[in-house]
């Protein structure tokens, strides 16, 4: 929640990189408690799916960088 009040949490787009915005997971974090219909919930279930995704494809990468760092590969 700190992270989400540091960036200011506004829903807008900015085109300063600077500029105030939220993340994937402050939107989850702070419109979970409000979804009151399907449409609404499962938009922040898919939300979430999509962080999980990108979450793990860097994982996989950072771990193939690792390994032929170390001449695993």
């Amino acid at each position: 929640m700190a992270v989400t009040m540091l960036i200011g949490n506004a829903n807008i787009l900015s085109p300063n990189i600077l500029g105030p915005g939220s993340t994937m997971a402050s939107v989850i974090a702070n419109e979970f408690s409000e979804a009151t219909g399907e449409v609404y919930l499962a938009s922040l279930i898919e939300i979430a799916l999509l962080l999980f995704a990108i979450s793990a494809l860097i994982n996989v990468f950072g771990k193939l960088v690792v390994k032929r760092m170390a001449g695993g590969l």
